[in-house]
């Protein structure tokens, strides 16, 4: 005798559950799952369309369970990415080999600023350091001869 497949609410369950496991089973990274996932669970999927026409109580269990074990495939399938992607980490990871170093304490306030100061033409610094003086540094002092 020959087996037939399941044909609910215009949808193919066998097969629509056959093709979605073998693209699960087949996706290498999280974007390809991903996608599968949106294709077959999404809200604009055959499985999700069948899901609101439904009218009956046995295609609504049939099509649920269906759906409940696509999500479980799902499940395992990004278990088994995230841990080859941890393996992969794992091998590239040497524990053993001693850290990079961190600069201890940094330079005072003042001190940062005063590089910056120097430089620039017209900075604070270089008007302060001739407030304290009666005459410009640019002119020659005469001694002063007092009677």
């Amino acid at each position: 005798m020959e087996k037939r497949s399941v044909t609910v609410a215009a949808v193919d369950v066998e097969a629509l559950e056959r093709e979605a496991g073998e693209a699960i089973s087949s996706a290498s990274s999280p974007e390809e799952l991903d996608e599968a996932r949106v294709r077959y669970l999404g809200r604009k999927s055959a499985l999700k369309q069948a899901l609101r026409a439904v009218r009956d109580r046995e295609t609504g269990i049939t099509l649920n369970a269906v759906r409940e074990r696509l999500e479980a495939a799902i499940g395992a399938r990004e278990a088994e990415l995230e841990r080859a992607q941890l393996a992969e980490l794992d091998a590239s990871l040497d524990v053993t080999l001693p850290g990079t170093r961190l600069p201890r304490g940094r330079l005072h306030p003042l001190t940062q600023i005063i590089p910056k100061s120097r430089t620039s033409s017209s900075g604070w610094a270089t008007r302060s350091s001739t407030a304290g003086r009666s005459k410009p540094s640019g002119t020659t002092s005469t001694p002063s001869t007092s009677p």
